[in-house]
């Protein structure tokens, strides 16, 4: 069985244990079913910060700990994976199923730098919020690359710049990677400033036609 089936199945036989418990639960089992219950609705905010989140959940594995109540590594660290947001998926399904023996230890690590990747490769800037702020995203990306210990050359980090900028940037895109040498990534910036800077009087220009047209 999937590892995430093993994990729903878990929560499930959970979530029915507590169901036939009632009100007959002894009271010196209170506290630990309540931590046990707190650990499954523990799910961390889209704009919440991971080690935060990371902090909050080993909180509750550690009250239960001093509760005697102990959880499987690999359960916990589904556990831990489930807890996560939507923003998440395609970097969970990656750890889930490139991890040989999972362990919480190495699949937060593996988390944490598929995450940065897929960052930097989804990455596209938009119009609307110009090259700058585009620039900015695309070097704090790049620096939290460089502490997790993801190695890119300068040629590979000019590319994925390139890959970022939108359709409007198509022909200066063009003839950066079709020319004979490879351009630096502050060559390839100071090229794709002039470019947006042609863009932005082209689209200020429509802008302007259309409220003629409505005038």
């Amino acid at each position: 069985m999937p590892r995430n089936d093993v994990l729903r199945e878990r929560k499930l036989e959970f979530v029915r244990l507590m169901d036939t418990r009632g009100s007959s639960l002894p009271a010196g089992k209170w506290a630990k079913n309540y931590w046990e219950i707190k650990l499954y609705r523990l799910k961390m905010k889209e704009d919440e910060d991971l080690n935060k989140h990371e902090k909050d959940f080993d909180q509750i594995i550690d009250k239960l700990r001093s509760l005697r109540v102990e959880i499987a590594e690999e359960e916990k660290t589904l556990i831990f994976l489930e807890s996560l947001p939507d923003s998440f998926a395609d970097a969970v399904k990656i750890v889930i199923h490139d991890t040989k023996k999972l362990t919480l230890a190495k699949a937060r690590e593996q988390l944490k730098t598929i995450k940065v990747k897929l960052n930097l490769y989804r990455l596209e800037m938009k119009e609307s919020e110009g090259l700058t702020k585009h620039e900015e995203d695309f070097d704090q990306i790049i620096e939290e690359s460089k502490k997790l210990g993801v190695k890119m050359g300068e040629e590979q980090i000019t590319l994925m710049f390139l890959a970022s900028l939108p359709n409007s940037f198509a022909d200066a895109v063009e003839s950066v990677i079709n020319a004979k040498e490879m351009l630096t990534l502050a060559q390839v910036r100071a090229k794709a400033g002039r470019e947006w800077m042609k863009i932005k009087k082209e689209l200020k220009r429509e802008a302007d036609n259309v409220k003629t047209r409505k005038g």
